[in-house]
């Protein structure tokens, strides 16, 4: 299963979200995790160089499960390297949560404070306080926000999902098939 919603800035400084949800594996017995969906809104004018935040609701639903590792929060297309960012603001309010900055892939991370896992509860209302921000003057280009769980980045070009594994020696054909079949969050 694959999970992607996304938010954008248009060329006239409005955010935008659109949400997709596309499920592909079917559950054949209760027993077998139910992949988690992820519900968000937004919908909201952007002033440059200042902080918006980028959904004004968010929920994940998931019927087995309260928990989990880590939500990434992903600027997945227009990203400019230091000029964009994203950061969770009030983080008086959000004791169980703490963020990882990676500029590199324009992603933020949410995962617990402490070890093990962080709650839906915590995430949810820490995601409300995520603020994209822009240093820059004049912003053009449409942003895209992707929210993954799990280690996958999400390319809106596409409408895949893409994970870094280490093989040395693999060869494309291989590396191929490996990929065809993996599952995301089946």
């Amino acid at each position: 299963m694959s999970i992607f919603t996304k938010t954008y800035l248009n060329k006239l400084n409005y955010i935008s979200l659109t949400i997709t949800i596309l499920f592909f594996s079917s559950i054949s017995s209760w027993s077998q995790n139910i992949p988690p969906a992820i519900n968000a809104t937004g919908d909201q004018a952007y002033c440059p160089l200042s902080k918006i935040n980028i959904v004004t609701q968010f929920d994940i639903i998931d019927p087995d499960d309260t928990e989990l590792t880590a939500l990434h929060i992903q600027i997945s297309q227009g990203y400019v390297l230091g000029e964009d960012f994203l950061s969770l603001q009030n983080t008086a309010l959000h004791p169980n949560v703490s963020t990882e900055w990676n500029s590199s892939e324009g992603k933020l991370t949410l995962k617990s404070s402490g070890s093990g896992n962080v709650s839906y509860t915590d995430v949810i209302s820490a995601v409300k306080d995520v603020v994209f921000e822009s240093n820059s003057e004049l912003v053009y280009d449409e942003k895209y926000f992707s929210f993954t769980l799990g280690n996958a980045n999400y390319l809106p070009s596409t409408g895949h999902y893409y994970e870094y594994i280490s093989d040395l020696g693999i060869t494309w054909t291989s590396a191929r098939a490996a990929a065809e079949t993996k599952t995301y969050l089946a």
